[in-house]
């Protein structure tokens, strides 16, 4: 008889995932849940045999399935114990899904078998650290390549294994490589601030953060929390509130720092600045995530890192929304719902988190759930339009506008004064207006919305396409299409309506050459091949012109254009 090795060798499936280096390999997601379902632990699924435990393991993680891939590839595994391959599979699934015990059991044995495997060794590193064992991580992540994301990886991940033993000289060392990259210089001086903060050295601390401030006139979020508590511990309070009060200012909705205001104006004493060996390593390990995600959303190696990071600091917030976004990225709603609703209720975060729970329910069918959590949000809060906003926004996307309409109203009714961050709240109700039949209240809001940002190529793409399409203003509405299109070159539906304008103006060849551009860039798209039918047809290229319009009804287009379409295809244009 086969051994299970010698039959997946034969029946090797083409979508296996093997962890071959610092980073996963890609799998493809597709599809989402079928019906509405509650966030809920995933029942371990039981194959009929090794191989199909193997096979069903892979389609899967195909299918974005990662608990039943882990699930499965633990169960082919034991029935092949031995098998490398087998056992990389379940523990990059494991660590994936946040079994960390699993995870580290796994790779025990697998360094036995592969000295060099990367993620092994990291994560026993980290086990190392928080046994008190950093001397035995220092020795694991010495071993590891210098390659691709362990150059930015290793050198974060060293410094805090260096000041988990005390080796401030070495902890600066082994940062130091990102202080010559220029975009790494910030994170360079974050770290060595809190490594500074947890020596003690006051002085070294705010030199870091001052760096940090000088470098950036808008510093992010995390930059801003380290600074102001920096300065809260240091019995300067004021320092502190002037640096909330800037971040503030430029993000006035945000409720993020409602904590630091508290503390500040003396009702909570602020929380320690200097971080433990695990907390350390978990602001290393979620920076490296981070950065990852912002590249490659969705991406596995910045799943699996995220899950090491809340395995060391399980009370983090910020890993806890990185989480869930990785995951809503995978099409896994359901458990990004459950990763949102693990953020406390007296976390800043939450509200941000309820947003993002009511949109996955929305991509899970459950259109009314999420409508009915956002306007209870709106009751709560009725001075915010935000959850107000996001409803409006969810019903424009399933074509409800004159509901969207309504709850885009009400929120404007909460905004004291329109100001530029408005302008996109301003675009959302205009198209829903516009869609609605409401077109002079649109084209009011989109020239509002332009006033405010005057660049924003896609308000100049809709009122310019809205005024050529009424045939009002068609040179004006040109000439913001042509900016639109200057801004954004490579954006089919912008070419598509520059493209429209001068089909609208007479000017066929030069609609001819931007619509076969539009198709170019936007070939799935019912109405731009649409719009490419007509100019063909008024050029005498009537064949070509069927051949478009056909395509448009392959396509999907709108309901409303369908019997149009059909028109076209029987009697084509009329006489203009």
């Amino acid at each position: 008889m086969l051994s299970l090795t010698s039959r997946i060798q034969r029946l090797r499936s083409a979508v296996a995932v093997l962890l071959l280096g610092p980073a996963l390999s890609a799998c493809a997601q597709t599809g989402q849940p079928p019906a509405p379902v509650a966030a809920q632990e995933p029942v371990p699924i039981q194959a009929q045999s090794p191989l199909g435990a193997y096979l069903a393991s892979s389609a899967a993680a195909t299918a974005g399935d990662y608990a039943a891939a882990a699930d499965l590839s633990m169960q082919a595994l034991a029935a092949d114990p031995d098998n490398l391959d087998l056992m990389r599979r379940a523990f990059v699934f494991s660590t994936g899904e946040g079994r960390i015990e699993q995870s580290v059991q796994l790779a025990r044995r697998l360094v036995q078998r592969d000295p060099e495997f990367p993620l092994a060794q990291m994560v026993l590193a980290f086990e190392d650290v928080g046994a008190g064992r950093p001397a035995e991580a220092e020795k694991r992540i010495a071993r590891l390549p210098r390659s691709g994301i362990n150059n930015l990886l290793l050198p974060v991940v060293g410094a805090w294994i260096a000041t988990a033993q005390g080796k401030w000289d070495a902890a600066q060392a082994s940062l130091k490589p990102l202080a010559d990259i220029s975009p790494l210089a910030g994170l360079y001086d974050y770290h060595t601030a809190l490594i500074a903060a947890r020596k003690g050295n006051q002085a070294e601390t705010e030199a870091a953060i001052e760096a940090l401030l000088k470098a950036d006139e808008t510093p992010p979020l995390r930059i801003v929390e380290l600074a102001g508590l920096f300065y809260e511990n240091a019995g300067r309070p004021d320092k502190a509130k002037a640096i909330y009060d800037v971040y503030q200012s430029r993000n006035p909705d945000t409720l993020y720092l409602t904590n630091a205001y508290k503390r500040v104006a003396g009702k909570v004493p602020p929380p320690r600045l200097a971080l433990t060996d695990r907390e350390g390593l978990a602001e290393a390990l979620f920076d490296v995530a981070s950065l990852i995600q912002r590249e490659r959303q969705g991406n596995e190696t910045a799943l699996i890192y995220t899950r090491l990071v809340l395995h060391l600091r399980p009370d983090f917030p910020a890993a806890q929304m990185l989480l869930a976004e990785i995951l809503e990225n995978q099409n896994r709603e359901a458990a990004a719902i459950k990763v949102y609703q693990t953020i406390g209720p007296d976390s800043p975060f939450r509200w941000v988190a309820r947003l993002r729970v009511a949109g996955n329910r929305d991509a899970m069918g459950d259109t009314d759930g999420a409508l009915a959590d956002l306007k209870q949000m709106a009751l709560e809060r009725p001075e915010r339009d935000d959850a107000l906003g996001y409803a409006g926004d969810l019903l424009r996307q399933h074509s409800r506008f004159a509901e969207a309409v309504t709850l885009y109203d009400s929120a404007f009714g909460r905004i004291p004064k329109i100001e530029r961050r408005h302008a996109s709240l301003l675009f959302n109700r205009a198209i829903a207006l516009e869609r609605s039949g409401q077109v002079d209240r649109a084209i009011e809001d989109l020239q509002r919305a332009l006033s405010l940002e005057p660049d924003q190529p896609y308000i100049l793409n809709y009122l310019g396409y809205t005024w050529v399409d009424q045939g009002k203003n068609l040179d004006q509405g040109r000439k913001m299409l042509e900016k639109a299109v200057e801004l954004r070159p490579r954006d089919g539906a912008i070419v598509d309506s520059l493209g429209w304008a001068f089909y609208r103006l007479g000017d066929l060849p030069r609609a001819v050459r931007w619509l076969e551009r539009a198709v170019e860039l936007k070939p799935g798209d019912a109405t731009v091949n649409d719009h490419l039918g007509d100019v063909y047809w008024r050029t005498g290229r009537q064949r070509e012109a069927r051949f478009q319009w056909e395509r448009a009804l392959k396509l999907g287009p709108e309901p409303k254009d369908i019997p149009l379409i059909e028109q076209k295809l029987k009697q084509g244009l009329p006489t203009p």
